[in-house]
């Protein structure tokens, strides 16, 4: 819980808590652990204040405040553990439709999906019309009926334990009303869940499921039909997000009996109740005038027009003028414009538009290009900001706001300008598209645009194409930097046309020298792979490949069973795409000219601002200054000079090269984080880590040990509950060669045994996650029910842990 966040009846936050977790935390966690085993659970604990938030400027009626429940910690500490036990059965619960607050699926999701729809709809041209209905349920959370949710719950298949734990939370519920900041009233409710609860947004999930059961029930035995998108595409019939939902269909007499039936039951079984004021119907274009008043009145709502929005976009019409945009430029403005009375200092200003104006319209670049002439307004009012607004609008602007956009490394302050931030998100777009994915997004484009063709070999971007399919287009070019396509033994990666060597000069292998013959024999990767074995066939290897290109395709490591064929991203320490490092990638280059130094030894090592840095606040307090027309190699022979009178003593003289030797390995260890898109540590951490390197160096080779001692120390058998095992796993590599080992440990008995082997490997990482993999494979048929592996490694089990899929 946020340490901040308004506290409940009992006037304590979540700081309270953690202040004084050392005098509360225990009678906590019997409270706590009291209601799990015995769902009992004190009224006075679940005491909930109603506060109203007006949902606009002018709200005067009671439907324009938005009622939020302040829950007590104590309480919301039971009900957060319930939800994270809900929240990973979500996915498979959840019908695909619903892309609110289940695990994998987001906003942007259902924007893209309603954006595709709605194009088609409006470029529509056949006899029978389509529609898109945005339905808008009123009181949506405090119209759920309790039993029916209950039932629900029950019918999911959640244990009647875990159903009375979430019945006693929502039953027992008392409330007071704030005005002007103090308590009113008291009173208990007999329906509805409470909009501030960390229960209420999944237990609404479970509940509002049954209007997609009723609906898809609906389409499978015809009573409406869903619209498709293009040939071959499925049949979409609903997209939700929360109690957000949009049905669409075509206008014939038939789909609009049906979807009114739909409506109406899901009303009469669920208590809930359609906005008639609020729910709107849009048309495609040739459908007529009569038909639309036919619909609109059939169906009890009203046609849409333009100023409707749906998740902040224009509903009816993509928004792809810059008018569209007025709205977030006016909310950009307005948090600055409440900034600019108060006295602040760059810094403050910077972590101000770092951190708050400029993540505003971080929803809005992340699904297509945004009008560059948006991006110059945002950045003008941040740029204005940041040197200091003033009533006359006189600002000396002493640096390019290009230079304050690019990193501290470059001499900038790290903000980034929006367009380049707008490029970056939408490439995320187009990296998803090259994956084998099957986000429900993703379908509906390939559908409608590839028809069965690979993405990256699509040219042309047809001229009526979506917003949204034009950007992923427009970002192709700036992906290819950093893809690379994995091999399986029944996988479709080409050999001399997809990128699959990490380790080579843009990752595909030439060809020159091949007769048409030898290059159709070889088109595929996997005709390089034994099929029995799966390991690599040195015959063709040698026959096709030069010597050094075969010992770079050695380093890869052959797949041990059928594996789909997966993209990665080559500067990417797991594989995965991150908007970071394309941020980094694409505009590196200008980084480098803004802070007017190319990327020579000397400005890595000597001369860039963050260098001079390191080298002056050191301890041997060094002005780089001195230095600026030497060469790295004329910089190194005044380090090495043991005549330098600088140096008192040998000893001194060696540990100033130690120290040397460390701050340059240090400097370079962090331009390549910076090359990849990841973050660099500060000049002070920096410091920190090449003093301690360099002391310990020091001291190694001052220290004389002239017997060796070899110390075996027993495996420490730690204790854990039930009969399993314990597994350790380590991992030595060297020059694309690694040696694998393990050791199994039992509670019971002890160590059991040790297995080792040698394999190749690309890196250190990936060493270590065939370590884990070798481990797996040998103990394929233990019998135990529990085995836990331990690796020294953090980033191989951290990546393990994850959901993803493991990249090395």
């Amino acid at each position: 819980m946020a340490a901040n966040k308004t506290p409940g009846p009992d006037g304590m936050s979540p700081l309270f808590y953690k202040t004084y977790w050392d005098i509360v935390g225990i009678d906590v966690v019997k409270a706590v652990t009291h209601f799990f085993e015995t769902g009992h659970l004190l009224k006075a604990m679940n005491h909930t204040f109603i506060t109203l938030i007006p949902k606009s400027d002018k709200a005067n009626k009671v439907e324009q405040f938005r009622p939020i429940s302040l829950c007590n910690v104590s309480y919301k500490i039971i009900s957060k553990i319930i939800a994270q036990r809900i929240k990973p059965l979500l996915d498979s619960l959840i019908s695909p439709n619903q892309l609110a607050f289940v695990p994998g699926r987001n906003i942007s999701d259902n924007s893209i999906i309603t954006h595709e729809i709605m194009h088609s709809i409006n470029s529509h041209s056949g006899k029978i019309g389509l529609m898109a209905i945005k339905i808008d349920m009123a009181k949506a959370y405090d119209r759920v009926e309790w039993p029916l949710l209950l039932d629900i719950l029950l019918k999911f298949g959640f244990h009647q334990t875990f159903v009375n734990w979430i019945k006693t939370c929502i039953s027992t519920t008392s409330f007071s009303t704030l005005v002007d900041g103090s308590p009113f009233g008291f009173f208990h409710p007999t329906r509805g869940i409470r909009q501030g609860d960390p229960l209420s947004p999944y237990l609404f999930l479970l509940y509002f499921d049954l209007f997609s059961r009723l609906i898809h029930r609906a389409e499978t035995s015809s009573a409406f039909n869903g619209i498709k998108i293009s040939r071959g595409s499925p049949s979409i019939s609903h997209v939700m997000y929360a109690d957000d939902l949009l049905i669409f269909g075509k206008t014939d007499e038939h789909n609009v009996d049906g979807i009114a039936e739909v409506i109406e039951g899901y009303e009469r079984w669920s208590g809930q109740l359609v906005s008639k004021e609020k729910t709107v119907v849009h048309f495609s274009k040739k459908v007529s005038r009569q038909v639309r008043n036919l619909v609109c009145m059939q169906l009890g709502f009203r046609e849409c027009n333009h100023k409707i929005k749906h998740l902040g976009l224009p509903f009816c019409k993509p928004a792809t003028r810059s008018s569209d945009f007025n709205e977030l430029i006016d909310r950009v403005d307005k948090k600055l414009a409440g900034w600019k009375a108060k006295c602040l200092a760059h810094a403050g200003r910077n972590v101000l538009v770092k951190s708050v104006a400029q993540s505003i319209p971080i929803y809005f670049l992340s699904l297509y290009y945004i009008p560059r002439s948006v991006c110059d307004s945002l950045d003008k009012k941040m740029r204005n900001f940041w040197w200091g607004d003033r009533d006359e609008n006189r600002h000396i602007y002493l640096r390019s706001w290009d230079f304050i956009c690019s990193p501290k490394e470059f001499g900038g302050l790290g903000l980034r300008r929006t367009r380049d931030m707008n490029s970056a998100m939408v490439s995320k777009l187009a990296w998803k598209m090259c994956e084998d994915n099957f986000l429900p997004w993703i379908q509906i484009l390939k559908s409608k645009y590839l028809r069965g063709s690979n993405f990256m070999d699509q040219n042309e971007t047809p001229r009526t194409s979506s917003k949204i399919w034009k950007s992923i287009m427009a970002c192709k070019d700036s992906i290819r930097k950093g893809l690379i396509s994995t091999i399986s033994l029944h996988g479709c990666t080409r050999t001399w046309e997809d990128p699959w060597i990490p380790t080579i000069p843009g990752f595909i292998p030439t060809s020159d020298h091949l007769t048409d013959e030898m290059k159709a024999q070889s088109y595929l990767v996997r005709y390089f792979l034994n099929s029995d074995t799966c390991e690599w066939r040195l015959d063709r290897l040698h026959a096709v490949f030069h010597p050094d290109i075969v010992t770079e395709i050695l380093k890869i490591r052959t797949p041990t069973r059928v594996e789909p064929r997966r993209i990665l991203r080559a500067p990417s320490k797991n594989g995965n795409f991150s908007v970071s490092s394309s941020y980094y990638l694409d505009h590196y280059d200008r980084f480098l000219a803004n802070s007017r130094e190319s990327e020579s030894e000397e400005h890595i090592f000597l001369h860039c601002p963050r260098t001079r840095s390191a080298w002056w606040n050191s301890k041997w307090g060094m002005r780089m200054d001195h230095f600026q027309d030497y060469s790295l190699f004329e910089f190194i022979e005044y380090v090495m000079n043991r005549d330098n009178p600088m140096f008192n003593s040998v000893d001194i003289h060696l540990e100033f090269i130690q120290f040397v030797a460390c701050l340059m390995n240090h400097f370079w260890k962090n331009r390549n984080c910076l090359l990849h898109g990841e973050e660099m540590e500060s000049v002070e951490s920096l410091l920190t880590h090449v003093h301690a390197d360099a002391a310990d160096h020091f001291q190694t080779q001052l220290s004389k040990i002239k017997t060796p001692v070899i110390v075996v120390t027993p495996p420490s058998i730690p204790t854990h509950r039930g009969k399993g095992l314990r597994v350790n796993v380590d991992a030595a590599f060297k020059e694309g060669s690694c040696c694998v080992s393990m050791m199994v440990v039992s509670e019971e008995k002890g160590l059991l045994f040790a297995a080792s082997r040698v394999s190749s490997a690309m890196d250190a990482k990936e060493a270590e996650l065939l370590a884990i993999f070798s481990a797996c494979l040998w103990l394929e048929k233990a019998p135990f029910m529990s085995i836990v592996f331990e690796s020294d490694c953090l980033g191989a089990v951290e990546e393990i842990n994850s959901k993803g899929v493991v990249s090395s």
